[in-house]
């Protein structure tokens, strides 16, 4: 899977401890697509964590905006 990843996104997963491995496979398998205000957020249970990935919708590669790990 090919993504773009915000500097915004980066930094957040070196604040947060997710790898973009993490990543691809909240994408690749989401259990929970909660609505937001901004973009496409999928959630996934991964490694004992919910993490969730913010995208903007319409994007190719997708462009991954925010991540961090719900509640």
């Amino acid at each position: 899977m090919e993504l773009y990843l915000t500097n915004h996104a980066i930094s957040r997963m070196l604040l947060r401890n997710i790898s973009r491995d993490e990543i691809t496979a909240v994408l690749a398998n989401p259990q929970w697509m909660p609505a937001t205000t901004r973009g496409r957020r999928y959630d996934a249970m991964v490694g004992g964590r919910r993490i969730a990935v913010v995208v903007e919708e319409g994007t190719d590669p997708l462009r991954v905006v925010t991540v961090f790990e719900a509640q």
